[in-house]
């Protein structure tokens, strides 16, 4: 469950992201891993557990800018591409 939430937590914060798909506290910086998971209210150690099994999954990818999410045009509404809602 809480591997579920911190997942689509991460969609929301990448889409709300000034570069979407990338999760980073600006171009140059990730947020840490410790920010996260207050953020999320989860435990550290959920966060990175979750964090782990996405990159295993290659689901993320993880640098010192940022958490990518992997193929992010996936998890995108295709109305929104067409314009509608």
């Amino acid at each position: 469950m809480a591997e579920r939430s911190i997942w689509i937590d991460l969609l929301v914060l990448a889409g709300r992201s000034r570069n979407p798909g990338v999760i980073q506290s600006n171009p140059e910086l990730a947020y840490t891993h410790q920010y996260l998971a207050n953020r999320f209210n989860v435990p550290l150690g959920a966060m990175e557990e979750a964090l782990k099994h996405f990159q295993s999954q290659e689901r993320i990818r993880e640098n010192g800018t940022g958490i990518t999410i992997v193929n992010w045009h996936k998890y995108q509404d295709p109305r929104q591409k067409e314009g509608r809602s």
